[in-house]
């Protein structure tokens, strides 16, 4: 029995199909293409959205965001691998009208247009929106940590630091002591120049990374990375990594992402206001209910959640499913309309009175006015505050513990740093 057979890849045809035909009807790329041709690229600030009247003409920033969306549901991310889909997929062809942009061109378009895409995602949520497959009521929350284009050995904290220099400072004295002692003595591995050299590379790297801890002390960051500024040092499933924390907040009955924020928090501590206040706003609703995993537990933020409007469920780290939440107490008259509003102001005028809205009367089980004591301390005018570091480690050598206190540590009797 023969098999099936192809045409003649060498036949001329005189009249070529038409590409449309190769698309089906309900191919992802028709979608695409709809929704690009609706938007306003000025509006949304994508560079070039407005051909220059002179010199060589470019690519259309809608034919590059078609091919971006398109390598986005794909999962082709590689702008090299998306310049070879444009020659060699029927698809990309139609979507394109047969445009071959070079990786570069790709690369430079996501690189030059980072904001606008941004915006690309809240538009094609109000096109989703418009077709109502949100359900504008209920959100989950969750982090996700994504690795940054930045080696461990990049990301410095002071405790890094201080170890580095110390290392440095010896290796400095031994280089000093060679170079003291090499007229005295023969038969040398170094010579004088190759140990004056490294004694200078010592040197520059010991005052590259003292600059690094003085930016961390004027900042007040905990830690600082150099390929990625941005990017931080935090616990992910295979260990430690540097990188983001990308906060998703996730429809409830859809399962789309209803809004996402990145940052460099470590945790997912405190972070669940901000998203929810985002979609909230994109949802245009008064009211949003949300729920988030124990890592999210902050009292402080889920009173800020409810002062804007948003219902936190956040299950409590002893496994309970109850919250003390705490205002503070501003002694006012509530009228009705406060009270039925959702307006934030109005939310956390209720709340500081101790008075529970319409709005959570489904949510909030008691409202108390107690007292709360705070203890407050001055760190009193001491001879150790004006020293010099060098002057606290000879202190501490002479066998006290002395604290740093602009520099939050310690230095202990040997003179080593004790950080926080």
């Amino acid at each position: 029995m023969a098999y099936k057979k192809g045409q003649d890849r060498r036949q001329r045809v005189l009249f070529p199909d038409c590409i449309d035909e190769y698309v089906e009807a309900d191919a992802p790329v028709r979608l695409f293409d709809a929704f690009v041709d609706n938007l306003k690229m000025d509006e949304l600030g994508f560079v070039r959205s407005t051909p220059a009247e002179t010199g060589t003409p470019g690519y259309d920033p809608r034919a590059l965001l078609k091919l971006y969306i398109y390598g986005y549901f794909y999962q082709v991310r590689s702008s090299r691998k998306l310049a070879r889909e444009c020659k060699c997929n029927v698809e990309v062809m139609w979507l394109l009208n047969k445009l071959t942009p070079d990786f570069r061109t790709i690369s430079d378009f996501r690189k030059n247009n980072k904001k606008a895409i941004t915006k690309v995602f809240k538009e094609f949520n109000k096109f989703c929106m418009g077709l109502k497959l949100f359900s504008k009521s209920y959100i989950s929350i969750d982090g996700s940590k994504f690795k940054a284009v930045n080696a461990k050995d990049n990301n410095l904290t002071l405790s890094k630091l201080d170890d580095r220099i110390k290392r440095l400072d010896e290796h400095i004295s031994i280089y000093m002591e060679e170079l003291e002692a090499y007229d005295h003595e023969e038969g040398r591995r170094l010579s004088k120049d190759e140990l004056q050299r490294k004694l200078d590379v010592c040197k520059e790297r010991k005052e590259r990374y003292e600059g690094y801890r003085d930016t961390l002390e004027k900042s007040g960051e905990s830690q600082i990375s150099l390929t990625d500024p941005d990017s931080r040092l935090m616990k992910a499933n295979e260990g430690f990594c540097v990188g983001y924390n990308v906060q998703t907040a996730v429809d409830a009955e859809s399962h789309m992402i209803a809004g996402f924020l990145v940052t460099n928090s470590p945790t997912d501590h405190g972070q669940l206001t901000s998203v929810a206040s985002e979609v909230k706003a994109d949802y245009g609703v008064d009211v949003l209910e949300s729920t988030a995993d124990k890592g999210y537990e902050c009292p402080e933020d889920h009173a800020d959640a409810l002062a804007n409007g948003i219902v936190p469920n956040v299950i409590q780290r002893d496994g309970s499913c109850t919250e003390q939440v705490q205002f503070d107490y501003n002694e006012a008259t509530i009228t009705d309309a406060q009270k039925s509003s959702t307006n934030p102001e109005d939310l956390k005028a209720c709340l500081e009175a101790a008075v529970i809205p319409e709005a959570y009367k489904d949510f909030l089980t008691d409202a108390q006015i107690v007292e709360v004591k705070e203890y407050t301390s001055d760190v009193a005018e001491s001879a150790v505050l004006k020293m010099t570091p060098g002057q606290m480690r000879a202190k501490a050598l002479e066998g006290y513990f002395v604290r740093d206190a602009e520099r939050n540590l310690v230095y202990c009797p040997q003179g080593e740093i004790l950080l926080y």
